[in-house]
């Protein structure tokens, strides 16, 4: 992967560490199935008006098929599972499993899209794994009940979901730009799951607070997120794009350590330092030698 990529990897992380901050305390309000309808309706309005003002063409049209797969896979179902999961989950167990889309991804881009997977990659997951289980402080053995159960799974099944729309995007979407996909495929995904939505409107006055951290979800880490993750998938492929969900952890700490005053254990270092190695190594994996054609 080349030096410029590295800028736009470190800093997606950063801002989708926040997302897991803004959806557990949203969804301790609003149902997840409105959570997730706002903010890809507010997320996908944005990138359209951004995409309008520079000139993209969405092109419902030739692309509605892919804008509707895309539309489910990366938005609809991950926006409404994670939603549904951070009412169970603590926010370092959303980082946590959500940190297996990588690990789905390269099983999924390695079988449709026959890319490459060196073993230096497969360790490197391994070391990704690893870190991030070490910086959640409390093991899953400290949590109990058939909610925390639903929860996990709720958040494993964003994680696949996660990684099977970035496969289809490198392999059914190339051809578009980053825009024009965020915005299109997530508009599509708000519109779809309105019917949904208006059957789980808030009974009660939305407190302020609340209100805040919807709009921030939508516009932090649905429109400014989105637009950077579907460039770095187009231009990376997408095991490398997903290896975001093993920094994303690490910000986490370190949000709550400058914000909250929280404190930052050995353990936790530790960890950051294995993400660095995983990261370091999925993303440098040897290329394959070209081969010469023989001229018949």
């Amino acid at each position: 992967m080349r030096n410029t990529y590295w800028l736009p990897l470190v800093v997606l992380s950063a801002i989708s560490s926040l997302s897991f901050l803004f959806t557990r305390s949203v969804s301790q309000t609003l149902s997840p199935i409105f959570t997730a309808d706002v903010r890809a309706l507010l997320g996908g309005g944005c990138v359209i008006a951004y995409s309008m003002a520079t000139g993209i063409r969405i092109d419902w049209r030739a692309n509605f098929v892919p804008y509707l797969v895309i539309g489910c896979l990366n938005f609809a179902l991950p926006f409404f599972l994670y939603s549904y999961a951070a009412r169970y989950l603590p926010v370092a167990y959303l980082a946590i499993l959500n940190a297996t889309a990588p690990m789905f991804g390269a099983v999924i881009s390695a079988w449709i899209l026959q890319e490459r997977f060196a073993w230096s990659g497969s360790i490197g997951l391994l070391f990704g794994l690893a870190g991030v289980a070490v910086i959640c402080e409390t093991g899953f053995r400290n949590q109990a009940g058939t909610d925390f159960l639903k929860g996990s799974l709720a958040c494993i099944a964003g994680a696949l979901s996660y990684a099977l729309a970035g496969t289809y995007v490198r392999r059914h979407a190339s051809g578009l730009s980053a825009a024009a996909i965020s915005g299109g495929t997530q508009f599509l995904a708000g519109l779809l799951m309105v019917p949904f939505a208006a059957a789980s409107l808030p009974v009660a006055p939305v407190p302020a607070a609340v209100i805040i951290n919807l709009v921030m979800l939508a516009l932090v880490n649905s429109a400014i997120a989105y637009l950077l993750y579907f460039r770095l998938v187009l231009a990376i492929g997408a095991t490398r794009a997903l290896t975001i969900t093993f920094l994303a952890p690490a910000f986490s700490a370190c949000w709550g350590f400058m914000f909250f005053g929280e404190r930052v254990s050995g353990r936790m270092v530790a960890g950051s330092l294995l993400v660095l190695l995983s990261v370091y190594l999925v993303n440098h994996q040897p290329r394959p030698v070209p081969t010469l054609e023989r001229n018949t």
